[in-house]
């Protein structure tokens, strides 16, 4: 399985990925901007994003994905309708804002 995290940058710096690398092969950015998403998530099956926005574009350029996960609450940046239409997955990381 591919994971690519787009905006680690947004979670601090005391965050680890092990336990993603655990799963599978882990691509971490500290940052993506809109023009560069469709690129860094080709073959990827899981998006791990907090404030990349995901348009219906992205989600029919990027035929391999089956899961976003939103490392935070609420899912205005996420093209919902588009990814129900293609059986992709939304979600919030478990443990959001938890110790």
């Amino acid at each position: 399985m591919k994971i690519t995290v787009l905006d680690a940058a947004t979670l601090g710096e005391d965050v680890t990925f092990e336990k993603w690398e655990a799963l599978g092969e882990v691509t971490v950015h500290k940052t993506t901007p809109a023009e560069d998403v469709v690129n860094r998530l080709k073959g990827s099956d899981v998006a791990i994003l907090n404030k990349v926005k995901i348009t219906a574009d992205v989600v029919a350029a990027v035929d391999s994905l089956k899961l976003i996960c939103v490392t935070a609450t609420g899912y205005d940046n996420i093209d919902l309708e588009a990814c129900r239409r293609r059986g992709i997955g939304v979600c919030n990381v478990v443990g959001y804002s938890s110790d």
